[in-house]
């Protein structure tokens, strides 16, 4: 599953990125992105189960117009959030 790629810009609306953020505590977080000036103030937008970031396709854009720099990750072991310490808690091969 390493292989994932971001959502390309025919899946998304125009403004919203798809990107990876490699070892957030051992995962490759998934994250979609708009406004994404840094001097914005930050919008952080969690996705419940079983949903994903790409819930809030709409919700970012309408927030990035208002003046804010949104970010919706995929959480973990949800869409394309993978782990990628193959020493993880998932490896049952002690067992």
């Amino acid at each position: 599953m390493s292989h994932l790629l971001p959502l390309d810009s025919q899946t998304l609306p125009a403004g919203v990125k798809s990107r990876f953020i490699d070892n957030v505590n051992g995962l490759r977080m998934h994250i979609l992105e708009a406004g994404n000036d840094h001097n914005r103030p930050l919008v952080i937008l969690l996705h419940g189960f079983p949903e994903l970031a790409y819930t809030w396709r709409k919700v970012l854009i309408l927030l990035a117009n208002q003046g804010y720099h949104v970010i919706a990750p995929d959480q973990r072991g949800c869409g394309r959030t993978i782990t990628i310490d193959r020493n993880s808690d998932d490896d049952f091969t002690s067992f």
